[in-house]
This record gives structure tokens, sequence and C-alpha cells, in this order.
């Protein structure tokens, strides 16, 4: 993994992505049959570089993929629904934020939701001895898998999914959050909520919190 970085996503007005979320899945604009699955092509990345940048992420996408394509696409799609949401809306968005929405959610989240769980499947494997596997197949991931402890299949989500529960993970699995942090001289790390991994025996100990040095990119959310 190459050196940390900050990187921010698009300035979206307030309530502008709320907006956006709504729209992308009216149209599935960034899924679907519009968009690469993205998660076996990361893997193809992961396979082919022994460093992971975002820059390199990026390339490497637009390479093996018809990238302008599926993001004219999306973009327009996400522009037709916005229309659509006119009526309940502000304003509407701009084409060209649509557009960097769009490549938010094809390059950027992708890079570091997947980056994210290979570092805590690292330091499960590390400190607990674990044999970890980052999941790979949509089946796998619409369950709300992302990686196995052994044969425990654990599902990995920021904080942010708290409030709404993850409604996309199967009941029975274990959900190990985690929050971007920044320390005092501004060095990326992050830490872990372990709860339901305690409470469900998948680990031993009284620990619910684990920080971490972020040894990746360090991606806002």
């Amino acid at each position: 993994m190459n050196q940390a970085l900050i990187l921010s996503g698009p300035d979206i007005p307030k309530y502008g992505g709320g907006l956006l979320q709504k729209a992308n899945s009216l149209g599935s604009a960034t899924y679907g049959d519009h968009i690469a699955d993205v998660s076996p092509v990361f893997e193809l990345f992961v396979q082919q570089n022994s460093e992971l940048s975002y820059p390199d992420w990026v390339d490497f996408y637009q390479e093996t993929r018809d990238a302008e394509k599926e993001l004219t696409g999306a973009t327009n799609l996400l522009r037709k629904y916005m229309t659509r949401l006119r009526d309940t809306a502000d304003g509407i968005l701009e084409d060209e934020l649509c557009r960097e929405w769009a490549e938010d959610m094809v390059y950027r989240r992708p890079f570091q939701g997947f980056t994210r769980e290979r570092e805590i499947a690292d330091h499960f494997r590390r400190k607990y001895g674990f044999d970890c596997r980052v999941t790979s197949t949509h089946r796998e991931e619409s369950k709300g898998i992302n990686l196995y402890l052994g044969t425990q299949p654990v599902s990995v989500k920021p904080t942010s999914y708290i409030t709404s529960k993850a409604d996309n993970v199967d009941d029975g699995i274990p959900i190990v959050y985690y929050e971007n942090k920044l320390d005092q001289v501004r060095e990326p790390r992050f830490e872990l909520y372990l709860d339901e991994l305690v409470s469900m025996g998948v680990i031993g100990g009284h620990t619910q919190t684990e920080l971490i040095q972020n040894q990746g990119e360090y991606l806002a959310l």
C-alpha cells in the first residue's frame, strides 16, 4: 500500500447526496446493467498490482472497462431521474455534479471500501490468527458478507450504517463497524467496533473497540 492520503468526494450541496441516492436507486445508474460489477474488477486490480493506489485504480478501471460509456450512461440516468424528482427538490443538480457523483460511486467509494476490508482482514489475521478471506462474489455481497474469519461470515460497514441498521445484511451475520479518525499529528487511522463479534463469541475477551493505524490510503467518507 502507498502512503496515506486524504481524498475527498465531490462537493455536493446539502441534501443533494440524498437526492442523488434516490435517483440512483430509481434508475440503477451506477450498478446493474449500466455499470460493471466493480468487485471482480477490483480483485483483478489487486492481483496485478503489488501496491494499491487510488490513481492506479482509476487508470486500471479505465483501461479494462469502457468507463466513458458507463459514466456517460450513469450521468444521463441520474439526470433523468433527478428531473423526475424536481417537484420535491429545491433545485436540480447540474450535469457536472451528477458526473462527479457517479465517478465517486464507481472509483473512490469501492476503492475505499475494498482496501479497508483488506486492512481489517489483515488485522484479524495478525492479532487473532484467523484464516481470513475477503469476499469477491456478488452473491456473498448481496447477503452483506464482506469477509470471512475462518468459516464465520462477517459484514464490514462504516459507522454511518449504524442508524440504518444495515438492512442488506442477513440475520446471524455479525457486523464490524469502523470509523475513520485522524490523530493529533493528522496520521490516518480507524477504529473498529467489535461488539457483535464479542457477543457472538467469534472473538474472546471483553475488548469491543480496537484502533488500527492505517497502512493504506485514507479516504474520507
